[in-house]
């Protein structure tokens, strides 16, 4: 989905479905499901490695990534349209990247949210004034 299609019901429903998933042998899971996006990532990627991983566990924790990427994190949006890059029809494709790149947060209360507002508006103001 495109990224201006979230809302925070979606960021909700998200959350709950992860935080009643596990998945064995992955220690950092439970701070992935709670919106790290260190973790996510980093189980995102162990995850693109493997060969034959099962199509509920790759969604598992994209759902992570998407998480992290919704909080508005720069690197959890670049590996999940490195993700994406990955499958589909390519104007499918570039639609979906671009729309992940522009969009802000839709979790408003969440501090990665806000320091990307405040940082661009402040090249705005910067901006307007020259």
């Amino acid at each position: 989905m495109p990224a201006d299609i979230f809302t925070g019901a979606h960021v909700r429903v998200i959350r709950k479905a992860l935080a009643g998933l596990f998945i064995l042998n992955e220690p950092r899971w439970r701070e992935a499901a709670k919106g790290d996006p260190a973790a996510a990532i980093g189980i995102a990627l162990r995850v693109a490695r493997r060969r034959g991983t099962a199509a509920p566990v790759i969604d598992l924790v994209m759902s992570a990534v998407l998480l992290a990427a919704l909080s508005g994190d720069p690197a959890a949006t670049l590996t999940l349209t490195t993700m994406i890059k990955r499958k589909g029809a390519r104007a499918e494709r570039n639609a979906l990247i671009t729309s992940w790149l522009g969009t802000p947060s839709v979790i408003e209360d969440s501090g990665a949210a806000a320091n990307k507002r405040n940082h661009n508006q402040l090249g705005s103001d910067a901006t307007a004034g020259a």
